[in-house]
């Protein structure tokens, strides 16, 4: 792709160039030389800039830069200078070409070079203007048919007095930097419709990284009947793409890669396309290819990557013979390579990697005699490996890295005399073939099934020189001393014991990597060329060696994550002159030696020192004036930072991590603003710092100091960090406003405020004592934390022009009116957005869009009305809904179980009505966790098999439990607050083996469905306060994992089963006002619970009632209790003979107390027995 990025630009270089061709014609031979008026404006042209060689010319490396202007003199014809082209009838400059010239500075307004009104052509691409603005005057050079800016430090906005140029026929902004992330131009909103509608005649429009996110692309572009080429790279666009655009008559070359946001599909190709090169890469572009772009004979670049995420590859794609590129990879293309591939025969580069493409490698890519690069990797093709003949002759690259080969690689393929760099790793080879003619440069082979010893000949092959061997079972390597190897990595496999001796005899290795292996001892007995050793995660023990002095030109040594212990002398590094990174991390039992200040150590760049059991700063840090970056974290370090080490490397220092310590504050300290000059990270996170909030020096990136206590405003200094992208400073005891360091978007005065820092994506203030409005932040921004804060105010809908924003979190703070409809369906982008425990009122909002990412959504604990928007039935990928203590009323939205990733759902304490139950419109919850309806006016009757598809709930968590993983993953760690055991309990994070179902306080009323008992993994069960009836189900005993079971205020009678002694894990239980009788189950966990559990059933006893129950049962009751099991140790002879007993009592009993009382039956049943008539 980088190649192909460099053959466009070069061509739109050559294009732009070759239209300045400078007249070189000796003055004294043409009729008119170049008008006084002329000349002296381009002298003054000249005045008007300093030329500067550029520090870095990386960009014009092949395209020559000389300062032309500099030969630029009075006494000869304007018409013959450098760069300068002239209508020889008139005299007058109609070209110029300042390309590549050093200039240096603004291009102001006032410049001369406005004064040029005859100016037909005009470049200026590669020079530095200073990031100065497009003068606005550029559209007074009416007649210029070709104007190019690119590459030469412009930013702001683009002036719409460009499209005043109604003759332009070449028109380039693009930004070389691209790459870099640089979108310093933009276009305002609606701005590029009118830029572009007059240039009628436009056939070169390159706009690559200009910043065209506020503008979607006209439909007026579509009638640009002359464009030949079109390239948009990197422009952050949005909306869909026309397809009209494809088809535009004289369309040679189109370039939309890099806009992640751009929809759109391929049009069906018409044979009469000149399309020569087409690039859509990482784009949301989706669709099948068509079958028509086999009509494209012309092309010559084809790159989709990315872009297109199913189908298959149609065979008239391998028809195009004229094809150079082509690159489909990091798509999900699938099936067999056709044998049709060999057409491609003019075929330099082919990239098919990370795909689903699956079979075994034809041959026929042996008949593709000019392919020179191959990547074939990540995708599914398994078998032995390909026949050598399959690869042409001139292949350089070939990499089958992540499929599914197997067996062992040939010789013969070393023996391709052009292959240079081989990449076989992550499949299954368990031996390989060498041969020493190879001309091999790179060879990477890790994570395959190499065992033993790897031979010799390997070592032999006298190109090689970097071999990466990881993640195998490699005991030992049988190394040749005439190997030329520069770099050896063999990481993650068996070897044991002492590092063996040959490593450090190879004549020509630069860097050696053994991380991950059970070494346990080095012993270096000769010097060695090595630069880089790294010896992570072993098993080396006892203080570093000194042996390690010998290597006299290491550069960089890594002892990681190992056993060291003892006191660490810095002094033994003092003969390695050279070392520039040392990283003794994570060897707990290390400590280090107060080094002398005498010691002539080596001055670091690049030093690890974290979890090494230091308790204070290392006072050989004082004479370090070199480091770029210092790791202290996760130690013991305590007190303040000393004074002196604010001085440690002052104008070197990049990154800093001083986190998880027990530091206090700061020893002394001149300014609130730190010292050091090119610090870009600074990490004082999880101390004790107390005092106000320190400013990081004018070049940080990342700046995190949360889990602190300090106190305090944010300084407005803060407006000053113009680089900073993570700002973090949560968890502390912060209050005030946020600065007021904003600028106006588009220069509108009635525009909002947005924060001034440009590129920050991770703003993170959470859990502070912030207050005011909530600012806008700039629209770099990904993600937002200002949770738990004082916050005020509504939020502004340019926040819907966010449309890099992933994550926001305003919940808990004061914020209130309306939430913009627009929040979260404008981009697909947005995956959290929590508003809970705020003052917002009115409708939801409609979130979900085509293509929403949405995963969690909570807007509880507000004052929001109306209904749930059907339109969430559009947020697929949603895995939590949390609309609880709300206003909302509606009936039970039945279409919320058709999101298929839905996992916690949150209606509670709304004034939600009707039935949770259809036969037709409800099939269940398959994927919920957490189902949470209380506190509404939820009505009806649930059948017994209303719980039978919640398939999520039937799992055993017992199976899960070895992987412990929270509900959002590490993405974003939702919290939810759900009443278990009796009270209202927040769960900071939910483990997704936390599963809770909670209908109380509706009016469901019917018997408690059977099948509740087949949700094997449940943890919460609330039904209480509806009107359940009936017995309660012995199927609960099933629920082997609930913690808590509440099923108080119902109508619920008939025993308690004892099948509910078998809840061993139950630690609340909740039976009461109910109309249960019988005995209370003694036994598990039953017994131990106190009265209140049982209170409110009169016909209850037992423990731990004191109503004792009596000996004597009746009939109803032995019925009941039988069914219910209860009385399994009874036998049916038992139950007849207590029959039979209590039948003979009941009626000698009644004969005596009719005979001696007969009043008695009249006074308890009304009924006067008759006396028998004499």
């Amino acid at each position: 792709m980088k190649r192909t990025h460099q053959f466009l630009l070069f061509y739109v270089v050559v294009i732009s160039s070759s239209m300045f061709v400078t007249h070189s014609l000796n003055s004294s031979a043409t009729t008119f030389s170049c008008l006084p008026h002329q000349t002296s404006v381009l002298l003054q042209l000249k005045q008007e800039f300093a030329l500067k060689k550029p520090e870095i010319d990386s960009y014009l490396s092949w395209y020559s830069s000389y300062p032309k202007m500099r030969y630029w003199k009075a006494a000869s014809d304007c018409c013959s200078w450098d760069g300068v082209t002239c209508d020889m009838a008139r005299g007058l400059v109609v070209g110029l070409d300042l390309s590549s010239s050093w200039l240096n500075g603004p291009l102001r307004s006032n410049i001369s070079l406005f004064r040029l009104l005859h100016l037909e052509k005009l470049n200026l691409a590669f020079n530095n203007f200073t990031f100065s603005p497009i003068p606005s005057e550029l559209g007074q050079l009416s007649r210029l048919t070709h104007l190019n800016l690119s590459s030469s430090e412009f930013s702001g906005h683009i002036p719409s007095e460009i499209s005043k140029l109604t003759n332009i026929m070449s028109f380039d902004l693009s930004n070389g930097r691209e790459l870099e992330g640089l979108n310093n131009l933009y276009v305002r909103e609606g701005e590029l419709e009118r830029l572009i509608q007059n240039m009628t005649y436009l056939r070169l429009l390159n706009l690559d990284a200009v910043d065209l996110s506020f503008s979607q692309l006209p439909q007026s572009m579509a009638n640009l009947s002359f464009l030949t080429h079109l390239s948009l790279r990197n422009c952050d666009l949005q909306g869909e793409f026309s397809q009209n655009i494809f088809q535009l008559p004289s369309i040679q070359s189109i370039d939309l890669s890099t806009n992640y946001d751009l929809t759109g599909s391929l049009p069906e190709f018409n044979s009469s396309s000149n399309l020569k090169s087409l690039v859509i890469s990482s784009t949301s572009f989706s669709g099948k290819l068509p079958a028509s772009i086999g009509n494209l004979k012309s092309l010559n670049v084809l790159y989709l990557t990315d872009s297109f995420s199913t189908g298959t590859v149609p065979s008239s794609l391998w028809n195009l013979s004229e094809l150079v590129e082509l690159d489909l990879s990091s798509n999900e293309f699938g099936g067999e390579l056709p044998s049709s591939i060999k057409t491609l025969l003019q075929l330099q580069y082919l990239n098919l990697g990370r795909n689903k493409f699956g079979g075994q490698i034809s041959t026929s890519f042996g008949n593709l005699t000019q392919l020179t690069h191959l990547d074939l990797s990540y995708n599914r093709f398994h078998g032995n490996f390909p026949n050598p003949k399959a690869f042409p002759y001139l292949i350089e690259v070939i990499d089958l890295s992540n499929n599914l080969f197997t067996g062992v690689i040939p010789t013969s393929l070393f023996a391709i005399p052009s292959l240079r760099y081989l990449y076989l790793d992550d499949n299954q080879f368990t031996d390989l073939g060498i041969s020493n003619s190879s001309k091999l440069d790179t060879l990477s082979l890790s994570n395959n099934s190499f065992t033993g010893v790897i031979p010799s000949s390997l070592f032999a092959i006298p190109s090689l020189r970097y071999l990466y061997l990881d993640d195998n079972q490699i005991t030992d390597l049988g190394i040749s001393n005439s190997s030329k190897l520069d770099t050896l990595s063999l990481s993650s496999n068996l070897f044991t014991g002492v590092i063996p001796s040959y490593f450090f005899a190879m004549p020509s290795l630069v860097s050696l990597s053994l991380d991950d292996n059970q070494f346990t001892d080095l012993d270096i007995s000769n010097s060695s060329q090595l630069e880089s050793l790294s010896l992570n995660g072993n098993r080396l023990s006892r203080l570093i060696p000194r042996s390690i002095s010998k290597l006299k030109k290491l550069g960089g040594l890594s002892l990681a994550s190992n056993n060291l212990s003892g006191r660490v002398d810095f002094g033994i590094f003092s003969e390695l002159t050279d070392l520039k990174s040392l990283n003794l991390s994570y060897n707990s039992h290390l400590s280090i030696a107060k080094t002398s200040m005498d010691s002539n150590l080596p001055q670091f760049q690049d030093l690890d020192l974290s979890s090494c059991n230091i308790s204070e700063f290392p006072n050989f840090l004082r004479t370090q004036d070199e480091l770029e970056r210092l790791d202290l974290s996760s130690n013991r370090i305590g007190g303040p930072i000393p004074k002196w080490f604010l001085s440690v490397s002052i104008n070197t220092l990049q990154r800093l991590n001083l986190s998880y310590n027990f530091i206090s504050g700061w020893e002394e300290i001149q300014s609130l603003i730190l010292p050091w000059k090119v610090l870009e990270s600074l990490d004082l996170s999880s101390n004790f710092l107390q005092g106000p909030l320190v400013v990081p020096p004018m070049s940080t990136e990342y700046f995190s100091i949360s889990n602190n206590s300090l106190t305090g405003r944010i300084d407005p200094s803060f407006c000053k960090l113009r680089n900073l992208m993570t700002f973090d400073v949560s968890n502390n005891h912060l209050n005030g406003t946020i600065p007021l360091c904003f600028n106006s978007i588009n220069n509108l005065e009635e525009a909002p405020s947005v924060l001034l820092w440009e590129g920050l994506w991770y703003l993170d203030l959470h859990s502070n004592m912030l207050q005011g409005p909530l600012v806008v932040p700039p629209m770099s921004i990904t993600f937002i934390f200002i949770s738990n804060n004082s916050f005020v105010g509504g939020i502004d809908p340019m926040f819907c022009k966010l449309r890099n924003l992933e994550i926001l979190d305003a919940s808990n703070n004061l914020l209130n009116g309306t939430i913009p409809q627009c929040l979260g369906s404008f981009n697909s982008s947005l995956k959290v957005l929590n508003l809970q425990g705020n003052n917002f009122h009115g409708n939801m909002p409609h979130t979900c869009g085509d293509g929403s990412q949405l995963l969690t959504l909570d807007v509880s604990h507000n004052y929001l009305q109306g209904k749930i928007p059907q339109s969430l039935i559009k947020c697929q990928e949603l895995q939590v809904l949390n609309l609880g203590h709300n206003n909302m009323s509606d009936k039970f939205p039945f279409w919320l179980p058709n999101l298929p990733k839905l996992q916690v759902l949150i209606l509670s304490s709304n004034r939600f009505y009707g039935p949770i139950w259809q036969p037709r419109n409800f099939t269940g919850f398959v994927n919920s966790r957490i189902i949470d309806l209380s506190f509404n006016d939820f009505t009806g009757s649930l059948p017994s098999n209303y719980f039978k598809n919640w398939t999520s709930m039937m799992e055993s968590s017992k199976k899960n439990k070895s992987e412990l993983k929270y509900i959002g993953g590490d993405y974003y760690q939702y919290s939810v607050t759900l009443m278990n055991k009796g009270q209202e309990m927040k769960l900071i994070k939910i483990l997704t083996i936390f599963v809770a179902i909670d209908l109380s306080n509706n009016r469901l009323h019917g018997e408690i469905p059977t099948t509740i008992g087949d949700l094997q993994s449940l943890i919460v069960l609330n039904l209480s306060s509806n009107c359940f009836t009936g017995a309660i189900p012995s199927s609960l005993g099933n629920l082997r994992e609930l913690e808590s079971l509440d099923l108080s205020n119902n109508k619920l009678s008939g025993v308690i089963p004892q099948q509910l002694i078998s809840l061993t894990f139950l630690g609340y239980l909740n039976l009461s006002v109910n109309h249960l009788t019988g005995p209370i189950p003694q036994g598990g966990q039953i017994w131990v619970f106190p009265n209140s559990s049982f209170e409110g059933n009169w016909g209850l006893c037992g423990i731990p009632l004191s109503q004792k129950c009596e000996t004597t049962l009746t009939t109803s009751h032995f019925d009941k209790i039988s069914s219910d099991s209860l009385l399994s140790g009874f036998t049916w002879k038992v139950v007849a003979m207590g029959y039979v007993c209590g039948l003979i009592i009941g009626l000698v009993a009644g004969h005596i107390i009719t005979l001696r009382w007969p009043n008695l039956m009249f006074i308890i049943f009304g009924v006067l027995p008759q006396r028998r008539l004499r």
